[in-house]
């Protein structure tokens, strides 16, 4: 299941989102070789791949939009239109503590509350926000963590893009058991 409040456009409309935002990726990708790798020719290596994701993504929108499955969902953090622990995994890519110079550590806090209530384990990566820096995530975790009942780990990951995104936040709720999740009818 995948969820962004884009997924109220329509598809013409996600269209030239996805197309302005894959843009801006590019642009910004290539003027940071230094943290993505490039090909001879100088263009980002995984560019193609991120075009193929893109398309794939609008065609399955396609698809869905007449079926009603559910797997893309249109909303957005800090609050999610799922009950209680309806997912084992929810995964913030690219977003929580990536623009955390547009985000407040409050927003964060409750984003983190939220993805933890509707799932039993939370991964956000990366840790470091669009201007290359760290996130300052450690007041945000540090005032949400202690005495909560959530267990939270910094681990190294092996970076598929930006060779400086080397860590993911792994937070679990101690004590919760498993849950089922997946998109309804598929």
């Amino acid at each position: 299941m995948s969820v962004d409040p884009c997924f109220a456009l329509s598809a013409p409309d996600l269209r030239i989102v996805v197309e302005r935002d894959r843009e801006l990726a590019r642009r910004w990708v290539t003027a940071r070789p230094q943290r993505f790798p490039v090909d001879s020719g100088g263009s980002w290596i995984q560019h193609d791949e991120w075009r193929c994701a893109a398309e794939n993504v609008l065609a399955d929108l396609r698809l869905e939009m007449p079926r009603r499955r559910g797997c893309y969902v249109a909303a957005s953090l800090p609050r999610l239109p799922f009950r209680d622990g309806a997912f084992a995994l929810a995964l913030s890519g690219h977003f929580l503590f990536t623009y955390a110079d547009r985000l407040s550590s409050a927003f964060h806090r409750a984003a983190l509350r939220e993805l933890l209530r509707v799932a039993e384990e939370v991964r956000v990566y990366p840790l470091r926000t669009h201007l290359d820096e760290s996130a300052a995530w450690h007041p945000c975790l540090a005032e949400y963590l202690p005495g909560s009942g959530v267990r939270g780990q910094i681990v190294v990951v092996q970076p598929q893009s930006d060779q400086a995104d080397r860590h993911m936040l792994m937070l679990s709720r101690v004590g919760r058991g498993r849950s089922a999740g997946g998109c309804p009818g598929g």
